[in-house]
């Protein structure tokens, strides 16, 4: 809308003012351009960065179930793709919360 605004505003200046105006303009509009994609980037990484934190959850919670039912972090190890860092975060957390 502001574009269009100085456009209208442009058409009357003399011809080197109209040149700094347009320059101008351009520059404006693709800083606005770029903020916008800039945004849209964040958006995308921040949604990726909320999927990935809800895996992890998800899966923390599935290793604490097999625990709660009765099996070992051996068999925690066996039957899912548990990582070693997963599993010191999983004995961390149950030497601070243990089972009931």
């Amino acid at each position: 809308m502001i574009f269009t605004k100085l456009a209208d505003i442009a058409e009357n200046l003399p011809y080197k003012e109209y040149k700094v105006l347009q320059a101008e303009m351009n520059i404006m509009r693709d800083y606005y351009g770029v903020m916008d994609g800039a945004k849209i980037e964040g958006r995308e990484e921040g949604r990726e960065e909320g999927r990935k934190e809800g895996n992890e959850e998800g899966r923390f919670g599935l290793f604490l179930n097999m625990l709660k039912k009765g099996a070992t972090i051996e068999t925690v190890k066996e039957l899912t793709d548990i990582s070693e860092d997963e599993i010191d975060k999983l004995k961390e957390y149950l030497r601070n919360n243990p089972l009931q």
